[in-house]
């Protein structure tokens, strides 16, 4: 990891929560995609751009962890603007911002602005700014900012990160934060949608109050999802040991296969062929299937844990807003996970590969055809 990851990452917070996966540095300028994993918008578009390259009209991608096929948000604009489309993580960079204010090397905001570095000594929770011993006094003097709160920067170390982080804007009214949530539409609003867009709803509270009633259902989402996440490890190793498997008795016929080679005259070279070939497509088309299963169950475990961590981080470092923004995506992914893994819990089966070599040369040379002949059969794997 860069000295600028060990900058940013805090003890608190997981550093795979804060580092895009795709160039493992903190992110830069984070967009989520709809299975819940975000990346750097750049290291999503070039992503997108080498994997939709050989398409003639690209519509959609694969995410860069789980696999997940993920349509473009707009088919009619061109791959190289798709990340452009997709919604900003406001969660995480204002996670981000809250571990880097606390770092002895934060520098003033103002100062900044100026191209000037210097070291800051207190904090604006109203601007949400840092300042230095200079700006303290001007923030001091200014008529509109004389009685905000400045804490200092050794004190604010001290503090929870979510006292720093800040609500998310909201995408309709430029200058205003997501601080309600309208229970009639399922939808976290600012104050101008009360008034204009919901103001005939009949339950709209503030996010706090909307929060406290989904901690609960946190909790029992979080258990949910580890079960589920433990379920997808369940079905890929079972997978991976069925692969094994399958490779041993492959590659117990292909020494029986060159065993009885040495034992017989050039008459069975040209079959000794055709069964390789054989057992090679054979191998070839299972081993896809369960590699397709084990990806499939790898992404649904990466989906899992990374809505836990979202679940857990929203709970203890976000806002109110984040916590209802984060459950109510988690829910409907996590539904979704319930359904893939019950569909290829059911759809599991094994395949035994047998070969029998006669003791006469005919029976061999005719026997031999009979490779082809798989069966799956049902195993005994039980979530």
């Amino acid at each position: 990891m860069s000295s600028l990851a060990a900058d940013v990452i805090d003890p608190d917070v997981a550093d795979t929560f804060l580092t895009c996966s795709v160039c493992e540095e903190p992110f830069k300028n984070p967009v989520g995609l709809p299975c819940l994993h975000s990346f750097c918008k750049e290291c999503l578009t070039k992503h997108i751009l080498s994997t939709t390259k050989a398409q003639k009209n690209p519509k959609a991608f694969t995410c860069p962890k789980c696999k997940r096929h993920v349509d473009s948000p707009d088919p009619h604009q061109p791959p190289h603007s798709w990340a452009d489309l997709f919604p900003p993580n406001h969660f995480v960079l204002s996670l981000m911002e809250g571990v880097k204010i606390r770092s002895d090397s934060q520098k003033c905001d103002p100062c900044s602005r100026r191209n000037e570095k210097v070291i800051a000594i207190r904090w604006c929770k109203e601007c949400g700014e840092a300042l230095c011993q200079q700006c303290e006094g001007f923030h001091r003097s200014m008529k509109y900012s004389q009685h905000h709160h400045l804490v200092s920067m050794e004190e604010l170390k001290t503090q929870p990160i979510k006292n720093t982080v800040s609500r998310p804007p909201c995408p309709d009214h430029e200058g205003t934060l997501l601080g309600f949530f309208c229970e009639d539409h399922n939808q976290v609003v600012c104050s101008s949608c009360v008034t204009i867009d919901h103001r005939k709803c009949k339950h709209v509270t503030t996010t706090a109050e909307a929060a406290e009633k989904q901690y609960v259902d946190a909790e029992t989402l979080s258990e949910k999802l580890k079960l589920q996440r433990d379920w997808s490890r369940r079905i890929a190793e079972n997978r991976r040991h069925s692969a094994r498997v399958l490779e041993d008795s492959t590659n117990q016929i292909r020494h029986q296969i060159t065993s009885i080679r040495q034992q017989i005259n050039d008459l069975l070279v040209q079959k000794e062929v055709k069964i390789l070939e054989e057992l090679k497509t054979a191998h070839a088309e299972e081993k896809e299937q369960y590699d397709k299963v084990i990806e499939t169950c790898d992404g649904l475990v990466s989906t899992t844990e990374n809505a836990i961590a979202l679940i857990q981080n929203s709970m203890r470092h976000g806002s109110d807003t984040d916590v209802i923004l984060a459950i109510d995506n988690v829910k409907n992914e996590s539904q979704s996970c319930e359904n893939k893994l019950a569909d290829l819990t059911t759809r599991l089966k094994d395949l035994f590969i047998n070969f029998s070599a006669d003791s006469t040369l005919q029976a061999v040379v005719n026997g031999t055809d009979d490779l082809s002949q798989r069966s799956h059969t049902s195993g005994s794997y039980s979530s």
